[in-house]
């Protein structure tokens, strides 16, 4: 599918739909929460899951509607772990019979697999930028973080 992603209806009724374009009034909203950790994930994935969850939970963007994104982001996140760590041991290239140097498989895996990560986590909010276009029920806290940050580095509380 070519083109932006599309706003969520809530954030277009929020900015008072400036493209005038027809709102969607049956647009799914899936319950909060999440399904439990598939027991077939490797004991990194649980790992990842646990952390996952807790992260989206506490950001109030996780729904029961996500478990195949967090079971993909959570696999992937096992594998890069796994290809580094291969890579780290081995190192980047490897010999081929032919004599010839060549970059380790493990480089491929390590990118396909952040590759994955980054896309995924975008659609959750796990990067900065994307934050900025997510929206949640959770209430908003008042204090401002970064005033409060630059009083303790000022010798504040």
């Amino acid at each position: 599918m070519a083109g932006r992603t599309p706003k969520p209806t809530a954030l277009k009724l929020l900015q008072g739909n400036p493209g005038h374009r027809p709102l969607n009034k049956r647009e799914p909203k899936p319950k909060p929460g999440s399904a439990p950790c598939p027991r077939w994930l490797s004991a990194e994935a649980q790992v990842a899951w646990k952390r996952l969850r807790r992260v989206l939970e506490d950001m109030g963007v996780l729904t029961v509607a996500d478990h195949g994104a967090m079971v993909l982001y959570c696999q992937a996140w096992a594998l890069f772990r796994q290809a580094v760590e291969t890579v780290d041991t081995e190192g980047i290239t490897i010999e081929m019979p032919n004599g010839r140097i060549a970059r380790h498989p493990g480089c491929t895996i390590i990118r396909e697999t952040t590759d994955t990560m980054h896309k995924i986590g975008v659609q959750f909010g796990l990067t900065p930028a994307s934050r900025t276009r997510l929206m949640t029920n959770k209430p908003v806290d008042d204090t401002d973080d970064i005033a409060e940050f630059l009083n303790i580095g000022r010798g504040g509380k």
